[in-house]
C-alpha cells in the first residue's frame, strides 16, 4: 500500500496556503482543493531526474514523441510521432491553438460546467465565449442534435473528461461532434488531461480513436502532469495534431512564442510514460476509484450528489440547499466543517462545489462524517 507523505509545511500550496485562501475555522482543515494528488511520485521519476540535474545545463535536443507514442500505444490507441508537438502547458497549447486556427471576434463554444480557466482562455484571446451547458440529463448528442450549437461558432472546445462534474463523453457523442465541426470546417480541441482517472467500471472514449476522417478535425491537449502529480515542474505538456496544415502552422506558433516545452520537462515527461510506472498509475486509480465509490455510497441518497463520477478525482457536490443565500457556497463550507474545496463559480455553476479525492482514505472518511453532520445539523 502506497505511504502518502506529511505534506504540511513543505511549502505546499494545497495545504499551507489554506488559510491564506480560505481563512480561519474552527475546524482542523482538510484540504480538498487544488487539483493535486497527495501522492508520492514513482521511484523512475525521481531517478531519472537526479540524473539529468546531475549534468550541464546547456540547450538540449528534447523529445518526448517516442515515450508519448508508446504510452498511447498501450492504451490501444495509434498516434503518430509526426502529429505531437510540445508545449510549456495545456492552457498555452490551448491558446495557441485559438490564436492559430481562428481570429478575434470569433465566436467559440465551450460546454459548462467545465474548468473555469478555459472560459478566461478564450476571452484572452480576444474571441467570443459561447457557454453550451449540458449535464447528467442533456447530452452532447441532444445539444448537436437540438441546434443548440450555433452555426456562426468556428471552435469547440471540449474538457473530456469533464473537469469539474467527471462525466465521460462517449464514443457516440464524440463521433457526433466531429461530425458537426468537420460538417462546419472548424476545430475540435479536446483537453484529455484527466483520461487516467476511469471509474473502474466506465470506459474513456480518446478524441484521438475517431476515424482518420473525422481526427483532421481535432486538436488533443495532454499531459503527464495530472496522472503522475509533475505540475510543480512541469512536465511538458503537448498536443497530437493530425491535421498536417493545422500542425505546421500551431508549432510554428509555439516555437515563435517560445512556448515549447524545456528540456528538464521532456525528461519529465519521458520518465513518466515509462512503462514501469504502470504499476504505480494503477494503484493510485485503485486509491481513487476507492474513495470515489466510498463518498458515493455515504451521500448518494442526499442532495449532495445525484450520480457518481465516472473520472477524475473530484466530487462535485450541490450545496445549494445547505447555503441558499450564500454566494462564495466554498467559503461556507470551510467554516462549517474545515473542508477546503474549490468554489463553483468558477466553472460556472454557482452553488456547488469540487473536492479533491486524491488523498488518503482517513481524510476522505473524516470530510464524508463532516458533510453527513452538517446536513443533519441543517
Amino acid at each position: 500500500m502506497m505511504v502518502l507523505p506529511d505534506r504540511n509545511r513543505t511549502g505546499s500550496l494545497k495545504f499551507d496556503g489554506v488559510v491564506e485562501r480560505f481563512g480561519y475555522t474552527d475546524k482542523s482543515a482538510l484540504p480538498m482543493w487544488l487539483a493535486d494528488m497527495d501522492f508520492p511520485p514513482p521511484p523512475v521519476i525521481s531517478e531519472t531526474l537526479n540524473t539529468y540535474l546531475s549534468q550541464c545545463f546547456g540547450y538540449q535536443m528534447g523529445t518526448v514523441s517516442g515515450a508519448v507514442r508508446n504510452w498511447y500505444s498501450r492504451r490501444g490507441i495509434t498516434v503518430e510521432e509526426d502529429t505531437i508537438v510540445t508545449c510549456s502547458s495545456v492552457l498555452a497549447g490551448i491558446a495557441a491553438t485559438i490564436q492559430t486556427l481562428t481570429t478575434p471576434g470569433d465566436a467559440i463554444a465551450v460546454f459548462s460546467p467545465t474548468y473555469g480557466p478555459l472560459f478566461s482562455l478564450v476571452k484572452d484571446c480576444d474571441r467570443t465565449l459561447v457557454s453550451v451547458t449540458i449535464d447528467e440529463t442533456l447530452t452532447i448528442r441532444d445539444v448537436v442534435a437540438s441546434g443548440q450549437l450555433p452555426s456562426h461558432i468556428k471552435m469547440v472546445l471540449l474538457c473530456n473528461p469533464n473537469n469539474p462534474t467527471g462525466q465521460l463523453v462517449h464514443s457516440d457523442d464524440m463521433y457526433e461532434l466531429a461530425q458537426f465541426c468537420e460538417h462546419q470546417r472548424i476545430p475540435l480541441v479536446v483537453d484529455e488531461v484527466h483520461s487516467e482517472f476511469i471509474r473502474a467500471d466506465c470506459s474513456f472514449f480518446s478524441a484521438l480513436s475517431l476515424s482518420a476522417h473525422f481526427r483532421r478535425s481535432v486538436v488533443v491537449a495532454q499531459s503527464p502532469n495530472k496522472a503522475y502529480n509533475l505540475a510543480h515542474l512541469p512536465a511538458a505538456s503537448y498536443l497530437v495534431i493530425a491535421n498536417p496544415k493545422w500542425y505546421g502552422r500551431i508549432s510554428s506558433s509555439l516555437l515563435r512564442r517560445h512556448l515549447c516545452a524545456g528540456d528538464l520537462a521532456c525528461v519529465a515527461l519521458t520518465a513518466a510514460y515509462d512503462r514501469r510506472n504502470d504499476s504505480w498509475l494503477a494503484e493510485v486509480v485503485t486509491t481513487i476509484n476507492d474513495n470515489r465509490q466510498m463518498a458515493f455510497d455515504t451521500l448518494k441518497h442526499t442532495s449532495l450528489m445525484t450520480c457518481c463520477p465516472q473520472s477524475t478525482y473530484f466530487l462535485w457536490l450541490d450545496l445549494r440547499l445547505l447555503f441558499p443565500t450564500t454566494s462564495n457556497v466554498a467559503g461556507a463550507l470551510f467554516k462549517a466543517t474545515g473542508i477546503a474545496s474549490n468554489d463553483g463559480t468558477m466553472f460556472d455553476m454557482p452553488g456547488f462545489v469540487r473536492v479533491n479525492l486524491a488523498t488518503s482514505s482517513t481524510m476522505v472518511k473524516t470530510a464524508l462524517s463532516r458533510l453527513v453532520n452538517l446536513i443533519h445539523s441543517t
